[in-house]
């Protein structure tokens, strides 16, 4: 199956993150104008979990989000990588947390 396309943006928030199951997926965490601040994989509520305020890694300017699902955890590591180095040749730089 392959890697779905994260076209559904939701809002960052304890409620919408708690709906989410523990299904391994890539996801991406946007700031208030959309503007990517991390790129990251795992199981996906327990992941964003620790992004929210009160979390081990919190984003506290983080206000959106979307996922990509895939059963391949090596496709979902590559598409991780792309939309990074992709990031990166459109900006400069990589997105704000992932140095």
């Amino acid at each position: 199956m392959p890697v779905s396309h994260g076209k559904d943006v939701k809002n960052f928030d304890t409620v919408e993150v708690l709906l989410e199951g523990e299904k391994l997926s890539l996801y991406e965490v946007l700031d208030d104008s959309r503007e990517v601040l991390y790129v990251g994989v795992g199981p996906l509520k327990l992941m964003l979990k620790e992004h929210l305020p009160d979390g081990v890694f919190p984003l506290r300017e983080a206000r959106y989000y979307r996922t990509f699902t895939d059963t391949d955890p090596d496709r979902l590591n590559e598409r991780r990588r792309f939309l990074i180095d992709d990031y990166v040749d459109l900006r400069g730089k990589p997105p704000k947390y992932n140095l």
